[in-house]
Formats: C-alpha cells, structure tokens, sequence
C-alpha cells in the first residue's frame, strides 16, 4: 500500500508531466476538424524533441533515406499518426506495417556528427503505407475507379500472377489484388511543403 508521501509524490510527477504536455505545441494538420478544440494532440513524436522547426526546415530533401518500417518505429509511428489523424487506429494496424505485412514507406534522417543528438540516429520526417488487400478498397473503388473490385482489381491479378499452391481456395486469407490503396500517408510538422509527401507516393 502507497504511503501518503508516496501518493503525494506519484501526484505531483503526474502533475509536472501534465504541464510539461500542456506546453507542447497542438498539431496543426489539416485532418483535424477543429483545429481549435481541446482533443487535438500535441506534437509529442521525437522529430520534435530533437528538431525545431527552423531546423527541420533547413533539411535537405536529398539528405533523406527511404527505407521500410520496421520493429523499432512502432512507438514513433504511434506518436505520429496519433498526431497526424483525428481517429485511432488499432494495434493489428501498426504491427502488419512494422512486421511488413502492409506495405510502407518510411523518410529517414541521420543526424550529422555536429548534432546534439546521437551520432547516426534516425529520425523519421515522413511515411506512408499501403494495402493490397481488397477488404482495404472494395468498398471505396467504385466511386474512385468507376467500377467494381470484382471488375478492376482481380482482372489486374490475374494478369500478373498466376495463382500458387499457396493459395487458399476457400478464401480464408485477405484476398490481394493488383490495385494498391494508401492507407495513410503524413510528413512531420515543420516539414511539409518540401515535396517529400510527393517523393513517398513514387
């Protein structure tokens, strides 16, 4: 049981991380419907405890690496989406982009030696992912393409490749197709506008 001292302290460590949370800037992305309101977040993601934002403006696009997500993203891809999007996304949703059972795309940047951070540690500024699977698009294909996924993505499919054994012929397993649908796509504050949204989507 929690001594009155110790309760005091646990409160007032709360207290100070409720402050120190209040004093970071709100997200500005234009996904939020309100901009002003209190529910939306504040910019927690490491890009912005380790850069300004006059600092990641002085960032070279062609500094950037791309590379898949992987393992260790899961908490900074939290901290962004939740940053980047008003609604929450499962756990199913960010385990399949970091173990790659989605496709992703993440911008990475090394820090130079002369930064205060560690040496060659990557920052992310930007990622998309994006789904194969028809139970990502079915539904919204018809009013983008003008047709069914029956019509249009399983034509592509079976164009492309020949099924395989592995296949399962009772269709227990997501079905893929040949169209592929972004599922999201952001950049972190302070680093838009530089065309790296662009640069994902290629």
């Amino acid at each position: 049981m929690a001594t009155q001292a110790e309760c005091g302290e646990q409160s007032a460590t709360g207290g100070h991380a409720s402050d120190a949370e209040e004093l970071l800037p709100k997200s500005s992305s234009s996904a939020m419907p309100d901009p002003d309101a209190d529910t939306v977040p504040r910019l927690s993601a490491k890009v912005h405890r380790r850069y300004t934002p006059a600092e990641l403006a002085r960032i070279p696009l062609s500094e950037l690496r791309f590379r898949p997500l992987q393992d260790a993203d899961m908490d900074e891809m939290v901290a962004l989406h939740t940053e980047w999007f008003p609604i929450s996304y499962d756990q199913d949703f960010y385990k399949k982009s970091v173990g790659g059972q989605l496709f992703s795309l993440v911008a990475v940047y090394s820090t130079p030696p002369q930064a205060s951070v560690s040496v060659g540690e990557e920052t992310i500024l930007g990622m998309i992912t994006m789904s194969t699977y028809c139970e990502h698009h079915s539904e919204a294909i018809g009013h983008v393409l003008g047709a069914e996924c029956e019509a249009i993505c399983h034509r592509h499919k079976s164009q492309e490749r020949p099924q395989s054994d592995n296949d399962d012929a009772e269709g227990q397993m997501p079905s893929s197709g040949g169209l592929a649908y972004i599922l999201t796509l952001g950049v972190a504050e302070g680093y838009r506008r530089k065309g790296l949204a662009r640069e994902l989507i290629r």
